[in-house]
């Protein structure tokens, strides 16, 4: 058994452990050798395996990684890390379901999904339609697309008005580039991050650690101008610091960590960052601790995708405070209240500091201006509109040609958010 005295220096070993290469996670070696820790030992890193493992099933479902499961080549491998992986698990966690799967399918359940999946993967992506839907369209035949071709016509007529309006706004935020202070002359949305193409860009966003660093960079480098727009016009000067994955410790529990904290005379910011974690419960604790370990008055945020406010809710349920004309609150009487802070707030007002030209710096300013593009169509889901896009096209082009009109593309879009996003933008230039 560990002595407890030594888990400060197991957790910093854990971190780096954690923090290298993503497939080094699995290794049957690091779970294998550790039993004797005992079930609650195991049980206070649970909640960061369940965690780990829904980031590697978002970022490792390539065609490369499916295939091989599909071909099950990988599971052979698996086996023995799984097996001890279930031995330190506590008994009331249900483990029987996954390791079954496997036999549940069998070898012909996977020489039917083995094909499907290799001419999924096969498939170029065109942008905004999910290469499945593509290829798969031209196995339908007539029949199946003569019952989609009303709905469809249904479809388009209700979205054409809102893809209208999605151009205009695109033009009138291009203009306003154009006159504005910014060294840049078009929208950040004019550029497609969204392709398969997108590992070969200049920065990773794999993790959310990723984005993590990205924010804390812009808001360190920051001159005042993008910081007291956010947060609030006391931080309307550069901080004297800003650290990552900050540890507290907790006499009471596991010791925890912030993402981002942000350091100024007398005042100061944590940031709990989530993208696709949703474990929000334990950010007010957090919170508390900073407060009775950290000199000065502190203000704690949680930084989330707004499509995640009802798991927020769930979470917290009467203690979220969601008034009309001021920021979403978490409340408790035992912990500090944490504000909400969304990451379309964040790339909106990223957009009217740079539209503003008030941060002078030509790296901030191309940081955040790739950081806007990249919120937005990977966090939110928003689509890319380009020059040349042209949506008056729409609807002559038949279900079975190879390619998609822009109104075609635009299928899986909520575009009532896009356009009020842009619009607030645009009322702030007026």
């Amino acid at each position: 058994m560990v002595d407890p005295s030594q888990w400060a220096a197991i957790d910093d070993l854990w971190a780096a452990y954690i923090e290298s290469d993503t497939e080094a996670v699995g290794s049957a070696d690091v779970r294998s050798l550790h039993r004797d820790w005992g079930t609650e030992l195991w049980h206070d890193l649970d909640s960061w395996w369940e965690s780990s493992v829904h980031t590697l099933s978002a970022t490792l479902s390539t065609g490369r990684t499916l295939h091989q499961i599909g071909g099950h080549t990988e599971w052979k491998d698996m086996g023995p890390w799984w097996d001890s992986y279930l031995d330190t698990l506590p008994a009331t966690m249900n483990t029987s379901m996954v390791p079954k799967l496997v036999e549940i399918w069998g070898a012909d359940t996977w020489e039917v999904v083995d094909p499907w999946w290799e001419k999924y993967v096969d498939t170029p992506s065109s942008g905004l339609t999910s290469s499945a839907v593509r290829k798969l369209d031209d196995s339908w035949g007539t029949g199946e697309w003569s019952e989609m071709d009303l709905w469809w016509e249904a479809y388009a007529v209700s979205q054409r008005e809102q893809v209208s309006d999605l151009r205009d706004c695109m033009e009138r935020l291009n203009d306003e580039w154009e006159r504005s202070p910014s060294r840049f002359d078009r929208d950040p949305l004019t550029t497609d991050w969204t392709s398969e193409r997108r590992s070969s860009g200049p920065l990773r966003i794999t993790h959310e650690e990723d984005w993590s660093h990205w924010f804390a960079h812009l808001v360190r480098a920051s001159s005042g101008a993008f910081t007291g727009r956010l947060f609030g016009d006391d931080f309307e000067i550069p901080p004297q610091e800003v650290r990552r994955e900050v540890r507290f410790h907790n006499p009471d529990g596991p010791n925890r960590r912030i993402d981002i904290l942000v350091d100024y005379e007398s005042i100061g910011l944590s940031i709990e960052v989530k993208r696709n974690d949703t474990r929000y419960e334990k950010t007010p604790e957090t919170a508390g601790l900073i407060d009775n370990q950290k000199n000065g008055e502190w203000t704690h945020l949680l930084l989330l995708p707004r499509h995640k406010s009802s798991r927020l809710r769930w979470h917290f349920g009467d203690r979220l405070v969601e008034p009309q004309d001021s920021a979403t609150t978490i409340v408790s009487t035992d912990y500090p209240d944490v504000r909400v802070l969304y990451w379309e707030t964040v790339s909106r007002i990223l957009r009217e500091t740079l539209l503003a030209g008030e941060e002078h710096d030509p790296h901030w300013e191309s940081s955040a201006y790739l950081f806007v593009s990249h919120i937005e169509q990977h966090i939110s889901s928003f689509e890319s509109v380009s020059p040349d896009w042209d949506p008056s096209m729409a609807g002559e082009e038949t279900a079975g040609t190879p390619s998609l009109t822009a109104l075609q593309r635009l299928t899986t879009a909520d575009l009532s958010e896009q356009l009020t996003h842009f619009k607030q933008t645009l009322e702030t230039q007026q």
